[in-house]
């Protein structure tokens, strides 16, 4: 703010002041009210005078300070939240409606991902690739020991995340090699050792997120949906995404050889232990099942 609309400001504010002191005089008598307190008219009148501009003053200062008010708190709230919707889990989420409105590209991290081992989704994703949507999925290694930190208790599975892992790993892989060359060229998988934090399916630039808390799943989770680029919340989930790919994550090659994925997490360094070999074993029976020559 200029030292001119500084001045304008304190003036207009000392006006409103002063002239709020009379108001309330106005009804009692003036400052006639006053001098019966035993001094003179002036000495009221120049008090009135310095307090008002101390007041006005301060106004001033503060503004100073903050230059929007408290406008600028609410507008930072907003640009931070930028929400478009939000629920209390999503269970009734249409995915396929949802992924089908993408014109450029689709980013998913999750742990397991179980509903992408499904047919549905399977032959939403075929849709997409079929035309020229690129797709990027970005999910555990299935012998990540780090899978062991959530709560198995969450999960109705027949056995652990890490078989779940495993089983979406190895139907998204099926899919993918059995894809043209041309298709097969936008759809990216990757596998990551440390937990994601978040989960996340971004379609274009609507992002639908959800945090992985202890006693939930990640679908059973409060989810948030915000767009990216009109909200700054938006821009840090998916900065966290692309963070986690470009670091963290291991694009597997349409050749995929579980041994390299078990050698990756064995050689991991920050996780406190490799898996057990006869869960190794179990993992690796699983994916052969369902990958077969």
């Amino acid at each position: 703010m200029n030292n001119y609309k500084k001045l304008a400001l304190m003036l207009g504010t000392w006006f409103a002041l002063f002239g709020g002191i009379w108001v309330i005089l106005d009804p009692l008598g003036g400052m006639d009210a006053l001098v019966q307190f035993g001094h003179p008219k002036a000495v009221y009148f120049t008090f009135a005078v310095l307090l008002t501009l101390v007041l006005a003053l301060l106004v001033v200062l503060a503004k100073d300070i903050h230059p929007t008010g408290f406008h600028s708190l609410f507008k930072e709230t907003a640009d931070l939240s930028g929400i478009v919707s939000l629920g209390s889990d999503r269970t009734n989420v249409d995915y396929r409606k949802y992924l089908l409105e993408a014109k450029g590209q689709i980013r998913i991290l999750g742990l397991s991902l179980p509903l992408f081992a499904s047919e549905g989704l399977i032959a939403t994703l075929r849709e997409l690739v079929l035309r020229g949507v690129q797709v990027r999925i970005l999910m555990m290694n299935p012998f990540s020991p780090a899978l062991d930190q959530r709560p198995s208790t969450l999960y109705r599975i027949q056995s652990d995340l890490h078989a779940a892992s495993v089983n979406t790993l190895a139907v998204l892989h099926n899919f993918h090699v059995h894809l043209g060359t041309q298709e097969a060229r936008f759809l990216k998988i990757a596998v990551l050792n440390v937990l994601p934090g978040i989960g996340l399916i971004a379609v274009d630039n609507q992002v639908l997120w959800n945090p992985y808390v202890s006693v939930r799943t990640g679908a059973s989770s409060p989810y948030i949906m915000v767009n990216e680029k009109q909200s700054k919340l938006g821009q840090i989930v998916i900065e966290h995404f692309e963070e986690l790919w470009d670091h963290e994550g291991c694009i597997l090659e349409r050749t995929l050889n579980l041994n390299d994925l078990l050698a990756r997490a064995r050689d991991d360094l920050r996780l406190s232990r490799a898996l057990p070999d006869e869960t190794v074993k179990k993992i690796i029976a699983r994916y052969e099942e369902i990958v077969k020559p």
